[in-house]
C-alpha cells in the first residue's frame, strides 16, 4: 500500500543535505502532493545550487525570513530564534522530514531539536520523520559512518523500499546541481555506498515517537564537531538548555 502525503516538508540545514531524504522520497512505497524544502542557511552560491537540486527533483524551494539569517556551523546561537520560524510553519505540513541527531554536525543537531520541541508545543497531527546524515563511528569515534546508529531504540526505526532509480537521482543531482560540493561527496560517497550495502541508508526514525531528553541522550560524549569544527559537546548543550528544561 502506498502511503499519500498531500503537503511534505523537507528541512535542509544546509544546501545538498535534502540528498539523504532521497530512499524516502522517492521510494516506490510513498507518494507526495507538494514538497516543500526549507533551506536554513543561505548564500547566493549555495542557493542558486538548492535551486537548481529542486528544479531537478520537483521540490518548491522555500527560505526563512530575509530580515533572519543564520551562519553555518553556529544555528545553536540562534537556536530560540529558530525554533520560533519553524514552529510558525510546523502544523501546516501533512510531514515533515529533518535530520536526525547523532553528533555529526551541529547543525544538524541543532535543527533535529528544534523540530522535536515544535512537535512538542505545538497540537498537529503532523508526521514527523528524522534522517540520518553522517555520524562517528561507534567503536572508533575519530571516523565518518553513514546510517542510524545502533544507540536509536529499534522501535523508533522503520525501513522503506529503496527506489530502482536512486543511484542515478542521486548521482545526478551531485553532478548537476552541487558542483561546489564535489570533493565531499567525493569523500562520503563510499560511507553511503556501505550503508546502502548493509540495508541502513533506506531506514528512517519515527519522530513523533522521540522527545527532546531522549534525543539529547544519543549525542556521543565526544561528537565530531567537538573533534572537527572546535564545538565541545558542553557548549552546544548550553546553548539548547530552554528546550532541554522544557
Amino acid at each position: 500500500m502506498t502511503n499519500f502525503y498531500r503537503k511534505t516538508l523537507i528541512i535542509s540545514p544546509h544546501s545538498d543535505d535534502e540528498i539523504f531524504t532521497f530512499p524516502f522520497i522517492f521510494s516506490p512505497d510513498n507518494s507526495f502532493g507538494k514538497i516543500d524544502l526549507l533551506l536554513l542557511e543561505t548564500d547566493d552560491k549555495r542557493l542558486q545550487e538548492s535551486r537548481s537540486s529542486c528544479e531537478r527533483n520537483g521540490f518548491n524551494l522555500l527560505t526563512l525570513p530575509t530580515h533572519f539569517k543564520l551562519k553555518g556551523l553556529h544555528f545553536f546561537e540562534n537556536i530560540d530564534h529558530l525554533t520560533e520560524n519553524l514552529l510558525t510553519i510546523y502544523g501546516q505540513y501533512d510531514l515533515i522530514l529533518a535530520p536526525m541527531i547523532e553528533g555529526g554536525h551541529q547543525d544538524h543537531d541543532s535543527v533535529c531539536l528544534a523540530i522535536l520541541h515544535c512537535k512538542d508545543n505545538c497540537f498537529s497531527e503532523t508526521k514527523l520523520i528524522l534522517y540520518s546524515t553522517y555520524r562517528s563511528q561507534n567503536l572508533m569515534p575519530l571516523l565518518y559512518t553513514c546510517g542510524i546508529s545502533k544507540k536509536v531504540p529499534s522501535e523508533l526505526v522503520f525501513s522503506v523500499s529503496m527506489p530502482p532509480d536512486w543511484l542515478s537521482i542521486y548521482a545526478l543531482t551531485i553532478i548537476k546541481s552541487y558542483r561546489s560540493q564535489y570533493l565531499t561527496w567525493f569523500m562520503l560517497t563510499p560511507l553511503i555506498m556501505i550503508s546502502l550495502l548493509r540495508g541502513n541508508l533506506n531506514k528512517f526514525i519515527f519522530g513523533n515517537k522521540l522527545n527532546c531528553k531522549d534525543a539529547i541522550a544519543l549525542i556521543p560524549n565526544k561528537p565530531l564537531y567537538q573533534t572537527y569544527r572546535k564545538c565541545s559537546r558542553k557548549k552546544w548543550l548550553d546553548a539548547h538548555k530552554f528546550i532541554i528544561k522544557s
